[in-house]
Parts: C-alpha cells; structure tokens; sequence
C-alpha cells in the first residue's frame, strides 16, 4: 500500500539569522513524524537537525546507526546515567527514555533558543523525571562534572551544520575518558566530516591513552567514530560483528 503524507509547518524560528522550522509529517495512518530543520542557503537546502515520533515508538526517525548501536550496548551493559552533548530536537534523548525505563539522561546544550523549542515542541512527560537538561557549553561542562560516571557519551556537537574545532582538543577526549565507567561507550556523529579529520580525531584518541577500542564507521553518508571502553575481548568481537552490520568500519 503507497502511503499518503501530509506536511505542516508549526512554526518559523530565526536563531541567529537562520531560519528554522518545525514541521509535522502525517502518515494516512495517524502517525506523526516532527521535525527540526534549518535552511543551509549556500547549498540550497534544509538540513535536518532533528526528527523524532509523537507516539510512543522507541525508534526514532533519524540517527538510525547511533540507535543500533546504543541500543546493542544497552543490551550488553546496564547503565543507569548517559550524558548527550547537543540536544536540538531530543532525538536521541527521547530514544533512550523510551528504550529503558531505567536510564537517567542528561543533556547539554548551549542554545538557550534551542532549549526553549525542545521544551515547546519536542518535550515528553517522561523527561520530567528523567531527562535533565542543562544551558552550558559542552566542552565546560564535561571538564566541570566530576560526580556521575556516565555509561554512556553521545557527542552531537556542532556550530550550524559543522564539527567545531574544540572537538579535537585532547583535553576535551580526556575528560570525555574521566566522566566515563570503566564499560562504557562514548559516540561521536561527525556527519560528512572530511576523512582526513576523522583521522586527525582519532589520532588524537589514541595519544591520550584512553583505554577503548576505536572503531569508524561509515553508514549511510554519515561518520561516526565509536569508543568502546571494556577489558571485555568477548564484547568487543560480538561489537565489531555489529558494526560491520550496519555499514562500512575501520577498526583503529
């Protein structure tokens, strides 16, 4: 059966002379899809920053290979704490508040504007209790926090549509490395980030002596570099069968 859409504009934000739009996508079903976009006008088209279900679904529409992979770590480790790093439309938030009951999320984000969207259009009753969302700058914060150790660290950092520079500061992978449990996955989206970067990146994981295994992955057009922290030889073989699931990986 072909399935008929309809779309609807919520509403038109500018944030620092960018326009951004929350849109419902309406399935012939009832299902509602919204989402958090902004116009990248050098290259003509929106950019989609977030997107995520009204109903109860635990998927959520966008960071499908984060979703797999947190969701294969989830079932291997618990973890009571995650930490994400730029929330926008609480995509991934909301994916991991519906996936375990048991998981206390916290977030950062520095966009005050973002903030107030997430809270307006984005929000769930369970974030309530669970979902602890913080203006600040992620780089501060991690350096700052020193009382949680966190199971999981999904860094979705970026100025616009780009990987700001801060990210390759050692000092940044090294506090990442400090607010982490000893299992633990710390996953970054880089997007379209050159290859020569990714590499630079991962470089820099690996002067700070972290212990992990680095993977790269490449899925669907988009990088992501994952650090698996475990002594665990037998975890990391069934993670690498994972990875090699969902798309293209380069093991560090």
């Amino acid at each position: 059966m072909i399935k008929n859409y309809r779309y609807c504009i919520i509403e038109k934000v500018n944030i620092n002379k960018r326009q951004y739009y929350i849109t419902d996508i309406i399935s012939n079903d009832g299902k509602i899809k919204r989402s958090l976009s902004f116009e990248v006008e050098e290259k003509d088209f929106r950019y989609l920053a977030s997107s995520v279900y009204l109903d109860n679904s635990i998927e959520q529409p966008i960071y499908i290979a984060p979703q797999r992979i947190i969701g294969f770590f989830i079932n291997l480790f618990q973890i009571s704490a995650a930490l994400v790093l730029g929330t926008a439309g609480c995509t991934i938030p909301r994916f991991l508040i519906q996936l375990d009951d048991e998981i206390s999320v916290f977030g950062v984000e520095l966009s005050g504007e973002m903030i107030e969207i997430a809270k307006k259009y984005f929000w769930i009753d369970k974030f309530d209790e669970r979902f602890h969302l913080v203006k600040e700058d992620a780089f501060k914060y991690v350096q700052s926090e020193v009382e949680t150790k966190y199971g999981l660290v999904f860094v979705d950092i970026f100025v616009e549509e780009k990987v700001p520079e801060s990210l390759f500061d050692i000092s940044f992978i090294r506090s990442l490395d400090a607010i982490t449990a000893s299992d633990s996955l710390i996953l970054f989206n880089l997007l379209d980030l050159e290859s020569d970067k990714v590499a630079e990146l991962i470089q820099i994981v690996l002067k700070t002596g972290v212990s992990c295994k680095a993977f790269v992955l490449n899925s669907a057009g988009r990088k992501y570099i994952i650090l698996l922290k475990t002594k665990k030889n037998q975890i990391i073989d069934s993670f690498r069968t994972m990875l090699n699931c969902i798309g293209n990986v380069w093991e560090a």
